[in-house]
């Protein structure tokens, strides 16, 4: 969201195909800075699609719509995705499709560190309300949900994270939450004006 102000430094990741070269410098703070170089291949990983809707052998009404859903994952947070959908009249479909997404939250002054693993839905609303959820790492521990609501004009944003021990979804105790209602819907959701931090959300 525009305006946020960066308190860390943003690191810069190479597409995923073709040749780089990787320099490494140490230095003790003694003697002068050495360094070394390496040429280093990338080649891209594929993403690996699924089909979890419609159900395998369901019927449907003749005319009815049927919401397809095949989530997918992607290890390259700089992917862009098509999907293109071939039907058995012939017809194909594409469009663009969500994910291979990156979010990841860290809190000037603590060791609060949030890494996402896996982006599960984006809504965007036409009034300009957003909400990212998904599974994440915290302080590099695994086992995490969390949803990142924002709304821009003025800035303003809600982090809530939770053990996915206690369940799929926010409702009990949460591990962070700076806004502690018992409101998740995306109309009153509650965010806080942000006046600092860092928070990034690649697509």
């Amino acid at each position: 969201m525009p305006g946020l102000p960066a308190q860390a430094g943003r690191r810069q990741d190479p597409p995923h195909d073709g040749t780089f070269t990787v320099t490494l410098t140490a230095s003790d703070g003694v003697n002068a800075p050495v360094s070394d170089s390496a040429r280093v291949r990338l080649r891209n990983a594929p993403p690996r699609p699924s089909i979890t809707g419609p159900a395998p052998w369901s019927v449907h009404r003749a005319g009815t719509p049927v919401s397809l859903t095949a989530p997918f994952t992607d290890p390259g947070a700089n992917d862009t995705h098509t999907c293109a959908i071939v039907w058995d009249d012939g017809r194909t479909d594409s469009f663009a499709a969500p994910g291979g997404g990156k979010v990841s939250a860290r809190l000037t002054g603590t060791d609060f560190d949030l890494d996402a693993t896996e982006l599960e839905w984006l809504v965007i609303t036409p009034d300009g309300k957003a909400a990212v959820k998904g599974k994440a790492t915290v302080a590099g521990r695994s086992g995490y949900g969390f949803v990142l609501y924002g709304h821009d004009e003025p800035d303003r944003l809600r982090l809530v994270v939770w053990p996915l021990s206690q369940a799929p979804y926010p409702g009990g105790p949460p591990a962070y939450d700076n806004r502690r209602v018992d409101e998740f819907d995306i109309d009153r959701f509650d965010p806080q004006t942000v006046t600092g931090g860092n928070i990034t959300v690649h697509h």
